[in-house]
């Protein structure tokens, strides 16, 4: 179902399928959950679906660790922290 479309015309095909039909709102609530900017999907800009992707997932990350997360090469402060195996020798 894939194969060769725009994301636009994916997501207007899958979503008027007829075991799911959704409407937009909900598709976008779907695509939310996956870190998904359905804005970039429906205007097939794909440059912008990666960076918005990656700045999701990358603060999705950060707030997992408790900490900011280096990302394209940017230098983060050490914090001083060690994990409890990294301090053993």
């Amino acid at each position: 179902m894939v194969g060769k479309k725009a994301p636009s015309d994916y997501l207007e095909q899958l979503q008027t399928h007829k075991s799911v039909g959704l409407d937009d709102a909900a598709m976008d609530k779907i695509l939310d959950t996956h870190f998904i900017e359905p804005k970039d999907l429906r205007l097939d800009d794909f440059d912008g679906f990666i960076e918005s992707r990656r700045a999701l997932l990358i603060g999705q990350v950060s707030l997992a660790m408790g900490k900011p997360v280096a990302s394209s090469g940017e230098a983060v402060a050490d914090d001083g922290d060690m994990d409890e195996e990294e301090g053993e020798e």
